[in-house]
């Protein structure tokens, strides 16, 4: 068998090859059974975007995202009332940007901390940080209203500090600008200030530190907060991230099927396609290490023209698994193109699977393309979640086979809990208007009761691989549990 494969730890955006050395250095730029799904991704979702760490964007909601990212290795500072100079640069002869002091008129109201799902340990469903994994950190602020108006009514621009530390060593200083107009909203990125905090540094002992500063001259001048613009108020703030036994880390194998059927297939399955599902799959799961590979294609000549010829396609790919003989942690996801010969078809299919060593034969499944990409690799991710054993989720406008639907869902209409957030396009998914990934409603993302279902899933399956040790030899039978296709 042979595959190209690619293990990525915290690497999720666009802007994920953030160096290493350069953060360590403290020197880092800041551009700072189951049943088939036939749901769509967050494409369909009209998120709204932001520069979070670089770059510009188009204002909206009153609010001009001129954000800039740079870094330094200077620490935390204290007010000032800055100094005087002529224009509205606060940029030195030098280069370098002057401290004009603690911003007036704002307040910091809080920090929220996104992973791909908002940290909140303190919900029903509990998500708390996981380590080695990009981390977006969003800072909230209110304006004084009339003093703002009066000095300022067209905003003025700020800018915000982050200041990383591990076990009391600091690790990184980002920089972000922004033209501010009214209070944060938290729904709309372009209303906060945002830093993506790459994975090298997200670890237990980690500490973090948020100030706001003047960065226009022309209002050097104003007379000191009474409260400062900092959070917390004095010293810093410990992130939790809990020191887990066993690796956060998922295995999968993605098995193209060759298609030859009445139809010709147009898609192309080559790295782009592979690493869109990829992207998808580490952003949506919570996962630390994600090993993804591509095995090569197995030829696929019955013609899929309808649920009798679509359900031998699941099985196919768990006796490709079986052949294999991969370790008991390794998914198998198989990918079809089946043109026009069955448009309508389900989006995929898999197993349900219990996190023992016994289930690995059911860790497999079976993804159908669609010219919508970003809704394949959603689907992958469904299906992914059938294979952790989860069920259907209910929403407003899906109630088929309430047998296969989780019936405590805690979310009113198969919504999501709390917010997501997707690193690659810097779009948020409002826990609003989002649905559960394991809906069949769109947009969708994951939920909080799935993304903890799913850890923990991970955290049994990868303590019995330990506790096995080496993998032996052995033969594995493959048995249908039964799979249930739905619409």
């Amino acid at each position: 068998m042979s595959t190209r494969q690619t293990s990525v730890g915290g690497v999720l955006g666009k802007r994920g090859a953030l160096a290493t050395a350069a953060l360590l250095a403290i020197s880092l730029a800041a551009t700072a059974t189951a049943c088939g799904d036939d749901g769509a991704d967050a494409s369909d979702h009209d998120a709204t975007t932001s520069a979070a760490s670089g770059g510009s964007t188009s204002a909206q909601d009153g609010t001009d995202a001129a954000d800039t990212g740079t870094a330094s290795g200077s620490g935390p500072s204290s007010d000032s009332d800055g100094t005087d100079g002529s224009g509205t640069d606060a940029t030195g002869s030098d280069g370098a940007m002057a401290d004009l002091g603690l911003a007036r008129g704002i307040t910091v109201i809080g920090i929220g901390v996104n992973q791909g799902l908002e940290v909140d340990p303190a919900a029903r469903y509990s998500v708390t940080a996981l380590r080695a994994r990009d981390t977006m950190l969003r800072v909230y602020f209110d304006v004084d209203e009339v003093s703002w108006q009066e000095v300022s009514p067209n905003g003025r621009q700020l800018e915000a500090r982050l200041f990383l530390r591990v076990d009391g060593i600091e690790q990184a200083y980002l920089e972000q600008s922004k033209l501010v107009r009214q209070d944060s909203e938290e729904a709309t990125l372009n209303l906060v200030f945002s830093f993506e905090v790459p994975a090298a540094v997200v670890e237990d002992g980690l500490e973090y530190r948020v100030e706001l500063h003047e960065a226009d001259l022309a209002y050097a001048g104003l007379p000191s907060a009474e409260v400062d613009p900092v959070f917390p108020p004095t010293g810093w703030t410990r992130l939790d991230v809990p020191a887990d036994a066993v690796a956060n880390r998922l295995r999968v194998v993605m098995v193209p099927l060759e298609y030859e059927g009445n139809c010709e297939p147009t898609a192309t399955f080559d790295d782009a396609y592979f690493e869109q599902i990829r992207f998808t799959v580490h952003n949506m799961l919570p996962v630390s290490e994600l090993e993804f590979s591509v095995r090569e294609p197995i030829p696929w000549t019955t013609p899929v023209t309808g649920d009798s010829t679509f359900d031998l396609l699941l099985p196919a790919v768990a006796d490709v698994r079986a052949q294999d003989q991969p370790d008991p942690d390794v998914y198998y996801m198989g990918l079809i193109d089946i043109c026009a010969d069955c448009e309508d078809c389900p989006a995929g299919s898999g197993y349900y699977a219990e996190p023992t060593l016994a289930a690995a034969p059911f860790r497999a499944s079976i993804v159908v393309h669609r010219d919508d990409l970003a809704r394949v690799a959603n689907s992958a991710v469904h299906e992914l979640g059938h294979n952790h054993n989860l069920q259907h989720n209910p929403c407003s406008d899906f109630v088929e086979n309430p047998g296969e639907v989780l019936p405590d869902y805690p979310h009113a209409n198969g919504l999501i809990g709390v917010d997501g957030y997707e690193f690659a396009t810097d779009s948020l998914h409002d826990d609003a208007s989002t649905y559960d990934v394991m809906a069949s409603c769109r947009p969708r993302w994951t939920s909080n009761l799935s993304w903890t279902r799913v850890r923990a899933h991970i955290q049994q399956l990868q303590s019995a691989v330990l506790a096995q040790g080496p993998a032996p030899e052995r033969e594995q039978l493959f048995v249908s549990p039964g799979v249930v296709v739905c619409r």
